[in-house]
């Protein structure tokens, strides 16, 4: 069931109406019965992982400003846009090996990184925060900034064990 509510508005008074795309992305303030030529302050305040866009609609004095004003000469209806905010994330290697991954990233996602060494290398670890598994050489990242990782490579080392048989010594093990 719904019900239309109706209210008398006062001569020389105009509605404004304030939305948001999407409407979980972020809240507006300003709305509102305003007089005539009233200069009408509305603001968008983004919700975590967006950011404010613009303004759609008219009458708007600054639609690229989430913090503007409205001259109200006619009922208004205006949408305070949002988009997902994105991150970089950039991904370098110590001597040894190759990484994959690098890009740029929704907020709020987790994309797979991974390290290959190189012959006579060996991964290591990954340098820097918001790694799932500094350890392992394939794991992912949470983007909720930008992120700036390296992954760490050290050289194959080998144990050399020398037996000498009767009548002699060796060294260099």
């Amino acid at each position: 069931n719904l019900t239309a509510i109706f209210t008398v508005q006062p001569p020389n008074t105009y509605s404004l109406n304030l939305f948001s795309t999407p409407a979980s992305a972020g809240t507006t303030s300003g709305a509102g019965s305003y007089l005539f030529n009233e200069l009408t302050p509305v603001s968008a305040t983004a919700n975590t992982g967006y950011q404010f866009s613009h303004w759609s609609g008219n009458g708007v004095t600054d639609p690229s400003s989430d913090s503007t004003s409205v001259s109200m000469q006619q009922d208004i209806n205006l949408t305070a846009q949002f988009s997902v905010k994105t991150y970089d994330l950039s991904i370098t290697s110590s001597t040894g090996g190759v990484t994959s991954g690098s890009g740029t990233y929704n907020h709020g996602s987790n994309p797979t990184i991974s390290a290959t060494p190189n012959s006579g290398y060996q991964f290591t670890k990954w340098s820097g925060a918001g790694v799932t598994d500094q350890n392992s050489s394939s794991t992912s990242i949470s983007m909720t900034q930008d992120r700036n990782l390296t992954a760490v490579f050290s050289l194959l080392t080998f144990n050399l064990t020398l037996n000498s048989s009767k009548g002699g010594t060796v060294s260099g093990g």
